[in-house]
């Protein structure tokens, strides 16, 4: 998803206790080699971590574009069939999964894309981004939903994010994020905003 990136130096920053132990296992076979194992011993350490460092360096430096065009993406999947111009777009993103010391992404990211028109809002939900493969694990699912067939929809947190939960009037509901709190208090009030219009001109 990405241009000029070394994957060698990727894979290295993702996994440190490879750099770091590959690196002094090697040192000290040399070591024992030449009768100076504790010294290679320390060498290999050092170099290991620098070995790593460096790996982290590509990460820390490349991944953003990585991270942006999958949420560019995601929002343009929602907008199939839909006219941008006479729409406002909200993108509910969450970083998810552990990522090792001093790399900044985190191991995945989840996206889900709305887009709120006069009549109906497109959602496009389910993708997932594997930052360390730098590629989507998961692809996104559209669907639409229009406002005369929404009950209701509202906010609550779960496991430290956001969620919108949408319910129908058929009596189903559906969960759209995880987000930031902010992204899915927007997009709620856009939402809640073109439900009143809508009613308000059906009455």
């Amino acid at each position: 998803m990405a241009e000029n990136i070394s994957g060698t130096r990727w894979k290295i920053g993702w996994n440190p206790s490879l750099a770091i132990v590959g690196t002094t296992i090697i040192s000290a076979i040399v070591g024992v080699a030449i009768e100076a194992i504790v010294p290679f011993i320390t060498i290999g350490l050092l170099a290991g971590i620098a070995v790593w460092y460096w790996g982290v360096s590509e990460i820390n430096s490349k991944y953003s574009p990585i991270k942006e065009q999958f949420y560019d993406e995601t929002a343009r999947a929602a907008a199939r069939g839909i006219d941008m111009d006479n729409a406002e777009s909200f993108s509910l993103n969450f970083a998810v999964g552990d990522s090792p010391p001093l790399v900044e992404p985190a191991s995945k990211y989840r996206s889900t894309a709305i887009l709120v028109s006069d009549t109906s809002f497109n959602v496009n939900q389910g993708a997932v981004l594997d930052m360390k493969q730098r590629g989507k694990s998961e692809g996104g699912t559209n669907k639409e939903f229009f406002y005369d067939q929404v009950s209701s929809i509202e906010t609550h947190q779960s496991g430290g994010a956001t969620y919108l939960e949408v319910r129908t009037a058929d009596g189903n509901s559906v969960e759209l994020g995880p987000s930031v709190q902010e992204s899915a208090a927007e997009a709620e009030a856009a939402i809640r905003q073109q439900m009143r219009e809508v009613r308000r001109s059906n009455a």
